[in-house]
């Protein structure tokens, strides 16, 4: 089922919104992590279809901690065709080691692509814009990671199936690196 560009637009407007009610309310500090390795993989058989693979190192005082919310952030090139308002993106959690300077679209996965887990996701809805800000509440994507309930792959982001655009991920900006970052609004274990 496709939603309309404007409950798509208004549901990430929404989202935004929920993000700064619940950082009001959470449990305590704060923490900002950029990426320990990024890599891009493209579709050898679709130039439209890259996908943007990010892995972040959570610091040892966060082990255990509980995560109240976690916000991927970075700036991207998006564009639909037949001038559509919106895009959707996915951002999944990876199941698959992968170094940054030598991941391929082919070589080293199980599935082409990339091995997700496509029961821990999040979603993004994005207006066609050259430097479009996406937002990801990867809670869950961390949460497992710090619980060590999943081994900590990094995550994936790219274009939603059954949708058409483009998304040029955050490498080059006008020749500057826009660098993406996870904030962490946790709450410390308390210690007994």
């Amino acid at each position: 089922m496709r939603t309309s560009a404007l409950s798509a637009i208004t549901v990430s407007c929404l989202a935004g919104l929920l993000v700064l009610s619940v950082v009001g309310t959470a449990g305590g500090r704060v923490a900002v992590l950029t990426p320990s390795d990024m890599g891009i993989i493209q579709n050898p058989g679709m130039p439209n279809d890259s996908r943007l693979l990010l892995r972040f190192e959570p610091p040892p005082e966060l082990r255990e901690a509980r995560v109240d919310l976690a916000v991927l952030e970075f700036t991207a090139a998006v564009s639909c065709p037949d001038n559509s308002p919106a895009l959707t993106l996915d951002a999944f959690a990876l199941t698959s080691s992968w170094d940054g300077q030598n991941v391929e679209w082919n070589q080293g996965w199980d599935t082409p692509g990339g091995d997700i887990n496509r029961g821990v996701h999040a979603l993004w809805t994005v207006a066609p814009s050259d430097s479009a800000r996406i937002r990801f509440d990867v809670t869950d994507m961390m949460d497992g990671w710090l619980r060590v309930e999943r081994d900590n792959c990094g995550l994936m982001t790219s274009i939603a199936r059954g949708e058409a655009g483009v998304f040029s991920p955050p490498y080059v900006d006008g020749g500057a690196v826009s660098t993406p970052k996870v904030t962490i609004w946790y709450t410390p274990r308390v210690a007994r």
